[in-house]
Order: C-alpha cells, then structure tokens, then sequence
C-alpha cells in the first residue's frame, strides 16, 4: 500500500491491527503509528486510512487520547483537526499532503500538551460550547448582536428557547415563522443576556449557578442581571445568555437552569430572596447551542456592511407576479429591513412554474400570499401586503414612506398612474421599472431618482417599448380555452436573469450607486431567441448596435421623450 511504503521512513513505525481500529468505531480500514514525533514522547501519532471512498480525508489522532476538551482542535478518540486535512482527501493527494499534515499534527500536540494554543478556545468558542457534555439544549436568538448586559424576553417551547430584544419583536418573528396561532398561545418570560469580558474556556464553563457567579467574577451588572432573572419568573427552566467578542467575531451561549430541590423548603410560599438565591447557587445548569436569527449573522454572518445599511431601508414593491415576485424575494434575501407588496391579483395554477408561490397558493391573493411566503422564511424581516396599487391617498402615504418604489406589474394602465404620480409630487421617492420583452429573451430595469426624465421616455403611448431589443414577425402570446385567455410562453430559468437584473439595480439605488437615470438591459442568447421566433431590432441596433451572440448586460443611455425634452 502506498501509504504503508512511504510511512517506513519513520523508525518504530507500526501497522495498528483491527483491535486499535475499533477504537475508532471502523470508520478507518488502515492504520500506522509513529513514534517520537512529539515533544512529549508519550504521545505517539496515528495516520489513518479511511475505510470509505468518500470518506473526507486521511486522518491524524494523538494516542493516548486526551479527553475531549481538554485541547483545542481535539475532536473525539484523539482525532486532530488540521488545516491540512482537506489537501489529504484524495488519493492522488494524500501522498504529498501526509509530510504536511504530520508536521501540523505534531505542533499541534507540542503547542497542546505545553497549554501555548489555549487563546484557540476562546477565538472558536462556539465549537467547544456545542461539544460540551452539557450542551444539549437549543437556543433561537434573535437578539442584536452587541452589549451591554441587559434583560430580554423569551419563550421556551418543545422545540427549545427562542429569545428576543422584547416581547413585541419576539411574537412579531414568532407569528411570523409559525403563524398568530403560536403567539396566541406563547408564554414569554423575562430574561437576561449578559456580555462578558472574554469567552470563557472549557475549565470555566459553568455547571451551576455558583460556578456561573465565578464565571461573573462579581460583575455587579451582570450579578443583579442573574439575580432578577432567577427570582422574578415562577416558570422553569430558566434562561440566562452570554454573549462575547472574540477575536473573529460575537460569539453566544445558552444557559438553562432548573429550579433547585428545595427551594421553598421551610417556608409556607416562597423563600426570602436572599435565601432563595443561596439555594439556587446549587441548581444545575445545562448548555444551549445558539442558533442566531438576528439579521447581521442571516445576511452575512456579521460580514456584510452593506445589508446592515439595507436593513434601515424600505421599499415599496408594485406587482408580484412572476417579476415582482422573484424580485421582492431577492430584496428580502438581500436583507431589505421592510417590504411592501402591493397587488389583489389571485394565484393561479398555471403560473406556479414561474412564481414565488407553489400550488399550495392558488386562489389567494398574491401580495398576501407573498408576504406569509418571505415572513416564514425570513422571520425578522418586516413585510406588509396591500391590495391594489391606486392613487388612494393612504396608498400615496404608504409609498411615500419608502425609499424606493418597484414596480413590475406589466400592465401598462397601472404604471402610466405611477409615472402620473411619481412625475407630480416631488415626495414620491425614487422609481424602478422592470419589465421582461417576449418570451424573456430579454429584461429590462429603468430607474428614475429625479425627475428629468420619466417612463414615457421608454415607452410609448401604449406601454410599448420605443426601443426594444428584439423584433418579432408574429404574435408572441399562447391561447388558452377561456374568453380571452392568452398567455406570454417563458419558464423560470429564462426569468431569473431578469429577477437578479432588477434586484441588483434597486440595491445600486439603495446605496447611491446609480446616475439620475439608469437604464440597465438584460440581452438573452441569440440562439435562444432564434428558437422561438426572434431576431435583433432594427431599433435596438441603430441606436445601441448589434448584440452580436447575446447573453450579456449593459448599460444603455435613455433618449428623453417630448415632454420631458421641453421641461429640461
């Protein structure tokens, strides 16, 4: 064997038999173990050979293992965690990674067994806080990822705790993820999150509350926190959170603590709280793995400075259908803080293919159906549904409240209302326009942030495109058996690079990205076009030149129309 050959330059190398492999649950067919590579001459190394094909990569273990915790990037049975280990996951690989990854595995040990490396467990606390023994709780936290120690609520459940800032943000995202239902019947209770200096390490995790008001090192704050946590809510098990910087990032833990065996012993009721909290000094703690909910760690795992500026933004969504849809989910995906949908048009069957919705939607109305869709999936965002889009004085309120309104309804009579509007009153915020040509062989995303310009530069009298990318010699809709039932042929794939064209454009406006008019064409593949009856149009061509294959997206200028040539 390969490996075997190359392992005999290691003097007292030896071949470990399928009783020191059981010890690893067989999930290894070979094994070797090298001596006298470690400072600690105790320790011996184990390269080992995983039994499956698609197994990760070989693998190192120290031996005799250390317990688990006891070292960082110690998993269990002694097996090492090392950078190198992806570079040993295939066979034509592994061979020049082993040097490597025995090298790794050594100083690891070295650094291990001499206590150099124990600031690891502080920089990848919730890798250890989850492989506690204790740790068997779950905690859903949708709280702001930042200090001081402070109270919260939460609301604990079969499912685990979830908590929030309060309790009006906590049923919001409750309701939202698991419906009114569940917030009629949640019980939230007070609890309290608590920063600390540094994350603790494993010899410091708390396993009661006295080992906990140790961890504290009597943090006045953080003891008062504790200490009205435990006494101010009947209901168990209680929940305490620890939250911390680490070197690369906030990091939480979830404490669960049951009431202690004869709190209320001697007395009629209840004990004096001083009493109370001198008993509770011995209630048992249990861990909870952090799921974090909060908007910084869903868009970007605290990363992305640009979706915590989107998140103070609101934009107005005009037509979900099979655009505005696709579009708005984007938008909350981006991390838009508020939505609103406007559009009364019902599901139909027909258009599941190509919409946000599935089948489970038909007959409802869209905008509603819409925001329950986005509200389940992403809990912490605000997404309201309107009906209709009209001229209504509460719907110009609403818009107007927004800082930047999308509209995508396709249908010409409700977009030239919009230009009315938005062209009238200097309050209305910034325009987008997005709409797709025949067969969505091409998508267009036209945004206005003044007013020098207007749709009517763009399209016609009749809501057609004054320059469009494609030409067609015959009709482009589909019949169905109904009174006037037409349709425009097109399937999802061909959708989405519209869907990322107009979203990327509305984020561009969101950050300030984009020129007073901008005016950005998604240009399908020619052979795609050819296929269902295209071709380029003359229009397109004198005035932007030939797209040539297709298959790309640019940045066209927009003439401007008669009127708003004169007003300029």
């Amino acid at each position: 064997m390969w490996i075997a050959r190359f392992l005999t330059q290691f003097e007292g190398v030896r071949q470990l038999t399928p009783r020191d492999l059981a010890d690893y649950d067989h999930s290894f067919s070979a094994g070797w173990e090298i001596p006298d590579l470690c400072t600690d001459r105790a320790r011996k190394l184990r390269v080992l050979l995983p039994a499956s094909e698609l197994a990760v990569a070989v693998r190192v273990a120290v031996f005799p293992a250390p317990p688990v915790l006891a070292w960082p990037h110690l998993e269990s049975r002694g097996l090492l965690c090392l950078p190198t280990m992806p570079e040993s996951a295939s066979t034509s690989g592994a061979l020049e990674a082993i040097p490597k990854l025995l090298d790794d595995a050594r100083i690891l040990v070295n650094l291990s067994s001499s206590g150099q490396n124990v600031q690891d467990f502080e920089d990848e606390f919730t890798s250890y806080w989850n492989r506690w023994d204790r740790t068997n709780a779950t905690l859903n936290l949708i709280c702001e990822p930042r200090g001081p120690s402070r109270d919260i609520m939460s609301w604990h459940c079969t499912d685990g705790f979830f908590a929030a800032e309060d309790e009006a943000s906590l049923r919001d995202w409750l309701a939202n993820r698991f419906g009114e239902s569940t917030v009629k019947n949640a019980n939230c209770k007070p609890a309290a999150l608590i920063w600390l200096p540094r994350p603790p390490r494993p010899c410091e995790y708390p396993a009661t509350v006295g080992a906990l008001r140790t961890t504290l090192n009597e943090n006045p704050t953080a003891i008062t926190l504790l200490e009205a946590a435990l006494l101010r809510s009947a209901t168990e098990p209680k929940l305490i959170v620890l939250g911390m910087q680490t070197r690369t990032g906030i990091a939480f833990a979830g404490l669960s603590i049951q009431k202690p065996a004869g709190l209320t012993k001697g007395f009629q009721k209840r004990a004096p709280d001083s009493v109370a909290l001198c008993r509770y000094n011995g209630a048992c703690i249990t861990g909870a793995r952090v799921n974090r909910l909060d908007h910084g760690w869903i868009h970007g795992r605290d990363h992305n400075a640009e979706a915590a500026e989107l998140r103070t933004k609101k934009v107005a969504v005009i037509g979900v259908g099979s655009v505005g849809s696709g579009v708005a989910d984007l938008l909350a995906k981006a991390g838009l803080g508020k939505i609103l949908l406007y559009d009364a048009a019902t599901m139909e069957s027909a258009n599941s293919s190509r919409h946000l919705l599935g089948v489970p939607a038909v007959g409802g109305e869209k905008s509603k159906a819409v925001a329950r869709e986005i509200s389940r999936r992403l809990p912490h965002l605000n997404i309201t549904a309107f009906g209709t889009f009209t001229d209504a004085p509460d719907i110009i309120d609403s818009i107007q409240s927004a800082d930047l309104i999308v509209s995508m309804t396709g249908h010409w009579p409700t977009e030239y209302l919009l230009n009315v509007i938005w062209t009238a009153n200097p309050a209305i915020p910034p325009v987008l326009y997005g709409w797709t040509e025949p067969h969505a062989t091409a998508g267009h995303a036209l945004a206005f942030r003044n007013r020098e310009q207007c749709l009517r530069c763009a399209l016609d009298d009749r809501g057609r495109a004054r320059i469009p990318v494609t030409a067609w010699p015959h009709r482009t809709t589909a019949d169905i058996p109904a009174c006037g039932g037409t349709f425009q042929p097109y399937g999802a794939a061909e959708l989405a690079h519209t869907h990322a064209l107009i979203a990327n454009l509305a984020v561009d406006v969101l950050m300030n990205r984009t020129t007073p008019t901008t005016h950005r064409v998604w240009i399908g593949a020619q052979g795609h076009i050819q296929r269902v009856g295209g071709t380029w149009d003359p229009r397109w061509i004198s005035a932007y030149g030939d797209p040539a294959q297709g298959a790309n997206l640019v940045e066209v200028q927009l003439p401007s129309c008669d009127k708003c040539k004169n007003s300029q």
